[in-house]
């Protein structure tokens, strides 16, 4: 805190989602002193709301957007380059049934001009990154993939390559840290209160670390608002005769026990009077599927999971798969968050849309100058917009050709499989092989440290068995001391993941709560208050 207090800052960011993490780690590594705040946890909002897809933009496609597609390209490649522990190829399927617009030909022809467009996709020395051309799969492979699909006019699948995040939550996680290790300064549980202005120009943030309840002052020359959803409240301090025109719909994904048997993901459309396409992503053992929305019409905080909204998409999903059968009981998790849009009507189910396409906000054209809001789309192609941004805010590199390749932190991998593989062997005598890679494709490089932690040392594991809590106490200790873990959700939900697969029992809410308890010198009050916190996150009908 004293060194946001003291810092006057070339850049002061506002919100910790992927937006403004990835600005914050851009910027800094283009030599700018940059701060950034987040009113409650780094990740928490829309940007814990994914498919864990990072896609190349296939799906533009259709309209014919050979410059989204690239955009998607230029990001998917960036991500797989700085965080080679975390983002890996996926395969994607989607059945094809017939001919015509959508039929065997036209996809066909759609794929050979996705890999055209991404012609330099691929860095050729690292060959378990590259992304495979595309192709038509026969019906005897496709059902292979896919079993029980309707064989009525089924023509055989379209085949590509995107890929897959293991946790985004430890993307945004690692570009923070990243950052700091270079000079940076960041908070989370502090939030920005009002903007301070000299004149007609930002000179800074009133702050209130939301902890303490404590309010002070961050000077800046700059500073961004990348609040996402909250962007409109934010706003009406900093001018009261601005009226930010942002409306949000909401967007639901559900997380159900595996259903298909294989590692790909796979589109199907439902055959219900909306249409909707509905994709199935294979995710830590599960299965992540949708997605469903709807317009929003509350305020950002008082979003929640609900019962009606899942029911919707679980209907739409065994529309389009009627094997998977899926209830409200196979429901472990639901990932949740709101998203612009643009405002016109849907041609086909009458919802408003999703905005197509990023803003970038400047407020000088609103009497502040030196303040810009950034309202992103998709959590691909946050790392292209951002770099717009700073070119908008730092006008001296407008013309500078910038190509990202610092590694996050646990990153520094040139050989994923050669890397996972000595790491296995070095440790699968003692800890599940499943539980290693799981534990490496989070952590990469650092997956040592987490054991190193205090307590698990390597003669704690003297034979294989249930290390389990001891493997979580070393994620929660590593959680507090390097990824500034405040709150027992921090860890639950952000750091390591545990419960965005389901809810978490009593005994490792207990395990980790008493961990953090004694590391901040919380009461048993607070403790209990935490758990009961954590377990109020999860809607009633998941158990």
């Amino acid at each position: 805190m004293s060194k946001l207090a003291n810092t006057n800052f070339d850049l002061l960011i506002i919100g910790g989602g992927i937006y403004g993490a990835i600005l914050f780690w851009q910027a800094t590594l283009l030599g700018f002193s940059v701060g950034l705040i987040e009113k409650g946890d780094f990740a928490e909002g829309t940007s814990s709301n994914s498919q864990k897809i990072i896609h190349g933009g296939l799906r533009y496609l259709q309209q014919l957007n050979v410059l989204r597609m690239r955009q998607s390209i230029w990001s998917r490649g960036m991500f797989m380059r700085i965080a080679p522990h975390l983002v890996h190829p996926l395969m994607c399927l989607m059945p094809i049934y017939g001919h015509g617009l959508k039929g065997k030909e036209t996809m066909s022809l759609g794929l050979r001009i996705n890999d055209l467009v991404s012609f330099d996709r691929n860095d050729l020395s690292k060959k378990s990154k590259c992304i495979p051309n595309g192709k038509i799969l026969s019906l005897a492979e496709t059902n292979y993939f896919i079993p029980h699909l309707d064989q009525r006019n089924l023509m055989g699948s379209a085949q590509w390559y995107d890929a897959l995040c293991s946790n985004t939550e430890r993307i945004i996680i690692g570009l923070l840290r990243t950052a700091c290790e270079k000079g940076a300064v960041v908070a989370n549980y502090v939030k920005g209160v009002k903007l301070i202005l000299n004149g007609y120009r930002v000179t800074g943030v009133k702050v209130k670390d939301q902890l303490t309840g404590c309010e002070f002052d961050i000077l800046a020359k700059r500073v961004a608002n990348c609040t996402g959803p909250w962007a409109n409240e934010f706003l009406p301090h900093s001018n009261k005769n601005y009226k930010h025109p942002q409306k949000l719909v909401k967007g639901i994904n559900i997380v159900v026990n595996k259903i298909l048997p294989f590692n790909c993901a796979v589109g199907l459309k439902s055959k219900t009077a909306r249409g909707r396409l509905y994709f199935a992503v294979p995710w830590s053992g599960k299965t992540i599927i949708g997605t469903e929305y709807s317009l929003y019409h509350g305020y950002p905080d008082e979003n929640r999971c609900d019962e009606d909204g899942c029911l919707q998409l679980i209907d739409g999903f065994n529309q389009a798969y009627p094997f998977a059968q899926l209830k409200l009981d196979d429901v472990t998790f639901i990932h949740n968050g709101l998203l612009p849009v643009d405002g016109q009507k849907s041609s086909t189910n009458g919802e408003k849309s999703i905005s197509k396409k990023f803003k970038i906000l400047d407020h000088g054209f609103h009497g502040i100058h030196g303040f810009i809001s950034i309202i992103g789309v998709k959590y691909t192609t946050a790392g292209y917009v951002s770099l717009k941004a700073l070119k908008y805010l730092f006008p001296e590199i407008a013309n500078t050709e910038v190509n990202f390749k610092q590694r996050l932190v646990g990153g520094d991998i040139d050989d994923f499989p050669s890397f996972r593989k000595e790491i296995v062997r070095r440790w699968e005598t003692k800890i599940d092989a499943e539980v290693l890679v799981q534990l490496i494709e989070n952590y990469g490089t650092e997956t040592g440290d987490v054991f190193r932690m205090e307590g698990l040392q390597t003669n704690s594991f003297t034979k294989q068995g249930d290390h389990s809590l001891l493997i979580l106490k070393g994620q929660t200790l590593f959680a507090i001391q390097e990824e500034m873990a405040m709150k027992l959700s921090d860890v639950v939900l952000r750091r390591t993941g545990i419960g965005t697969m389901k809810r978490p029992g009593k005994e490792i809410l207990n395990k980790i709560s008493s961990i953090m308890a004694e590391e901040h010198g919380w009461t048993e009050t607070r403790r209990r208050a935490e758990i009961q916190e954590v377990n109020d996150f999860y809607p009633s009908f998941i158990t």
